[in-house]
């Protein structure tokens, strides 16, 4: 039986992987140094969307903000990241937020040096595979699109910007059909025709780009 520290333990290298993983993907996809709202919006979609691969959403609860998602466990984690060398940041500046309060900001990158036998550790997972191509897929999904004001694009998510107040909490993972996102996303294949196929990875790249659309059309 595993103790309540071995469980701590391992439930923080979980997190710390997939960090890793979503900075790595925003790499290869073009999109680092991302800036830090951009990072959590791009967490916030891959919670979301995850059912979609038939994946479990990491964090399944958010607290709804004006700002866009922000995950104080995910950002503590990232910090701990740059400590270790494994994350870098840069342009480090302090802003002021919708509440007319002040965030430390600043852009994020990955050490592919010594990520690298993290990435390769993965590959002896399904799971981890699995996520791994997940979040590849999402990534080239956004930077197709030019993420830099991916934060935006969020209050156009059917899941976040659905009739919940800010300073809510949203739970997109308690009931499937609460995560308005994935049924969203999963509804574009009753728009195909019977005979085609449409892949997972098909249908985050039409619902990224209906995101998108509805942003600009906002805007």
């Amino acid at each position: 039986m595993k103790s309540l520290t071995d469980a701590h333990v391992i439930d923080e290298i979980k997190r710390h992987v997939r960090l890793v993983l979503l900075l790595h993907a925003s790499a290869n996809a073009g999109m680092t140094p991302i800036p830090i709202r951009n990072f959590h919006a791009f967490s916030y979609l891959s919670n979301v969307l995850a059912p979609v691969w038939e994946l479990e959403p990491f964090d399944k609860i958010l607290l709804k903000r004006k700002g866009g998602p922000l995950y104080i466990n995910v950002q503590h984690d990232l910090d701990r990241l740059v400590g270790k060398g494994i994350a870098t940041v840069s342009d480090i500046k302090y802003m002021q937020n919708s509440d007319g309060q002040w965030e430390l900001e600043g852009r994020y990158g990955i050490n592919e040096g010594l990520a690298q036998p993290i990435l390769d550790s993965v590959q002896d997972y399904a799971d981890e595979r699995q996520m791994f191509n997940f979040l590849e897929e999402l990534a080239y999904a956004l930077s197709a699109l030019g993420s830099e004001e991916l934060g935006a694009f969020i209050d156009e998510d059917a899941t976040y910007g659905d009739q919940i107040n800010v300073g809510e909490v949203i739970d997109f993972a308690e009931w499937k059909e609460v995560n308005c996102s994935v049924n969203a996303a999963e509804n574009f294949a009753n728009f195909m025709p019977e005979d085609s196929i449409i892949t997972p990875g098909r249908k985050i790249h039409l619902y990224v780009h209906h995101l998108y659309r509805r942003a600009h059309v906002a805007g």
